[in-house]
């Protein structure tokens, strides 16, 4: 899917760039999280695609596969991440909820090998960041 439609309606000018900018900031905000977390601990995030997306009532939803790695292999986990926007003078983000993983698989680790869901019933980790 292409994100021109939600980055044009979000006010965004140069697309391409927002879009892939945007992945990486994921990517990093994830690596950051599972460096912290003692189940993930050892793995990491080795980019992210977004095949889908939503901008509703000021919550920007992006869908998609992220690849986590540790030190010998890497492989695709479902990834979800909302960004709350506030609309005004400022166009700022207050908040940004992430999920990865499919707990019907298991694990992070679990998803090697495993069949690819693109929108699990139930997220194997989840995390908020915000503002405040």
């Amino acid at each position: 899917m292409s994100l021109l439609p939600l980055f044009t309606a979000a006010g965004c000018d140069d697309v391409e760039t927002k879009a892939r900018s945007l992945a990486v900031v994921i990517e990093f905000v994830v690596c950051g999280f599972l460096d912290r977390e003692d189940r993930c601990r050892g793995l990491w995030c080795d980019g992210v695609t977004f095949l889908d997306g939503s901008l509703e009532s000021g919550i920007l939803t992006l869908d998609g596969l992220a690849w986590c790695a540790n030190h010998r292999l890497q492989w695709q986990v479902p990834i979800s991440a909302r960004f709350i926007l506030s609309y005004g003078e400022s166009n700022q983000l207050e908040s940004m909820n992430c999920r990865l993983g499919d707990r019907g698989i298991g694990s992070l680790r679990h998803h090697l090998g495993a069949r690819r869901s693109y929108n699990p019933d139930e997220w194997t980790v989840e995390f908020n960041v915000s503002r405040s």
